[in-house]
């Protein structure tokens, strides 16, 4: 008995060598696993990062460089675009200012502009009639049209012309129409005038006030 288990002592020895040998060979094989699995992975994100490779890189930063010069453009016309909408509403109020009448002395006006140029001129002024419209579109400007008639010379009519060409106010010159007084050299003159008045803002933004004392 004891010669038997003195047997086996060797052989139990030589299976456990070979069962060692056997663990040691698989934490091998999964170590050298786990390093092509590494290598593998590092030679594809190399080649193929998450954020995409160096040429995707630069091409968007390409891209992006554009869009920022692009946009710089599109701002730059902008601030173009503002400032000549801005010249254009500074222009449009000193032109307002300057050539529309506030209604409140805007006939006073209009018959002190007549007056002189009849005056500057030597074209004697006879009668007139005035009458309103509404300008289509606009609440507060209103088109005044004035009828005059004058006697005067052929020259004189030239020089009347040329003072109201000058004329510092916005008198418009719509019609005209001229008849030889006989035996005099003189001419019977009959002029259309337009100018626009435009209506106190304060006026425009009170209440309508109805029959009663109620808005």
């Amino acid at each position: 008995m004891f010669k038997s288990f003195s047997a086996i002592i060797p052989f139990a020895r030589k299976q456990a060598g070979k069962q060692a040998g056997r663990g040691s060979a698989l934490y091998l094989e999964i170590a050298l696993g786990v390093l092509l699995l590494l290598n593998v992975l590092a030679i594809y994100f190399y080649f193929a990062p998450p954020g995409g490779s160096r040429a995707d890189l630069e091409a968007e930063s390409s891209d992006l460089q554009r869009g920022i010069a692009f946009a710089r453009m599109a701002n730059q016309r902008l601030s173009g675009v503002s400032g000549k909408v801005q010249l254009a509403n500074r222009q449009t109020s000193a032109f307002e200012d300057t050539y529309f009448l506030p209604r409140r002395n805007a006939y006073e006006k209009v018959l002190a502009e007549v007056q002189r140029l009849t005056k500057a001129s030597g074209i004697a002024q006879k009668d007139g009639t005035y009458t309103e419209e509404p300008i289509e579109g606009s609440r507060d400007l209103t088109l005044v049209n004035l009828s005059v008639n004058l006697e005067g010379s052929y020259s004189d009519l030239m020089h009347f012309l040329y003072e109201l060409d000058h004329s510092p106010s916005l008198l418009i010159l719509d019609s005209l129409s001229a008849a030889p007084v006989q035996s005099t050299g003189r001419l019977n003159l009959s002029l259309k005038f337009l100018a626009v008045l435009r209506e106190d803002p304060a006026l425009l933004a009170a209440p309508v006030v109805a029959e009663g004392g109620r808005p």
